[in-house]
């Protein structure tokens, strides 16, 4: 799993242990995902987001896309957007962070270790524990807000109170 060499191809095997909703994607990598498949779609936002890009009307073998994610899905892109206005890709740095962190979150709840966690998303022990930390925080607040509105509701609703 861990190449100390080679850091891109652990993070593409991480990509594979975590699930990112192709509902949670920008539009426009909506639309990609649905040409050249979700993985794709999340690498080329991983290479080109926050820039725009531009799609020739003619796919090449050789140019950036088609050696990124093969040149078949290249030209499938290059049908649907070649020759178009270049047009932006968003990041998806906090997505993809948020989806590892479900993951986690699902690991550690299916009885995974902190240790274990730490070593299968190349993450520390700290990390794992501030992931879980921030998680339980979040939910308190959740569940603490929606007592807030059951409470005020049922007042709202209490003739006794008028």
């Amino acid at each position: 799993m861990f190449c100390p060499t080679c850091f891109q191809k652990v993070e593409v095997e991480l990509q594979s242990e975590v699930a990112l909703d192709v509902e949670q994607l920008p539009r426009v990598l909506q639309e990609i995902a649905s040409l050249v498949g979700p993985e794709n779609a999340v690498k080329i936002a991983r290479a080109y987001g926050g820039v725009r890009l531009y799609v020739p009307r003619r796919m090449k073998p050789d140019h950036p896309l088609a050696e990124l994610v093969g040149f078949e899905n290249a030209r499938a892109l290059s049908t649907a957007f070649g020759g178009l206005p270049h047009f932006d890709i968003p990041q998806v740095y906090r997505l993809l962070l948020e989806a590892r962190n479900r993951a986690i979150l699902k690991d550690r709840s299916q009885g995974m270790s902190v240790r274990e966690l730490a070593l299968k998303y190349r993450l520390t022990e700290k990390h794992v524990h501030n992931i879980q930390k921030t998680a339980l925080k979040v939910d308190l607040a959740a569940r603490l807000s929606q007592e807030t509105l059951t409470t005020t509701n049922l007042s709202k609703d209490d003739p006794h109170d008028r």
